[in-house]
């Protein structure tokens, strides 16, 4: 089974500011690369609205680029850290019950995964940790590439995974890898492309019980 790592949980008080402090940092590398595009066009990149290399267009290097946005992003989830604003949701203890092979997967850096991962405690559930491909900048979710490669990595067929997920890039990459795609609600938002729905981690027992 293959999951994304816990978002930072902060409170409501701090949610907006947080969000602020990172849309500053990832603005600021764009500043200092002389890039001539905005915020809006960074979204777009990470939703793969448009190439993650993208940025050659204004003669930057890609992976250059997206190691600079990932040492920013490294950098805003240490001082989330500080504040004690990472946390993992209580249901994520129903890893220690999952009896088969789990796998995180992240757009994030391999290295600020694992920084998650291991500030939670979650870290030793699982076998194969990976984040961006600096080798396929492209190949970040929705792209069903991580995954299928994990898969590899797992020694399992794609169709064998259980992905689960919040979002609907998680939700899109499964389903593009031909894995089963579990979306986890975090909010009110729906994500009808799922093939399975839950509220929290603790129903898949019992789906797992059932397969």
């Amino acid at each position: 089974m293959i999951r994304r790592p816990p978002r930072s949980t902060p409170s409501n008080s701090s949610a907006a500011s947080d969000v602020y402090k990172r849309q500053e940092l990832i603005e600021g590398v764009i500043k200092r690369l002389n890039l001539d595009m905005k915020y809006s066009d960074f979204e777009k990149m990470v939703r793969l609205e448009v190439p993650r290399t993208y940025v050659k267009e204004f003669g930057v290097d890609p992976i250059k680029f997206w190691r600079k946005i990932d040492e920013a992003i490294m950098f805003f989830r240490r001082d989330l850290a500080k504040k004690g604003l990472i946390k993992a949701y209580a249901d994520t203890e129903v890893l220690k019950l999952i009896d088969m092979p789990l796998a995180a997967i992240s757009n994030a850096s391999t290295e600020a995964t694992e920084f998650v991962l291991k500030l939670t405690r979650l870290k030793k559930y699982f076998k194969v940790i990976q984040g961006k491909d600096y080798r396929n900048i492209d190949g970040c979710k929705p792209s069903p590439y991580l995954i299928l490669k994990v898969s590899r990595m797992l020694g399992v067929r794609p169709e064998e995974v259980m992905v689960v997920g919040d979002s609907m890039l998680d939700i899109l990459a499964a389903r593009r890898a031909n894995a089963i795609a579990v979306h986890i609600k975090r909010s009110n938002k729906e994500i009808p492309e799922a093939n399975i729905t839950i509220e929290s981690l603790y129903e898949l027992l019992k789906i797992l019980e059932d397969c």
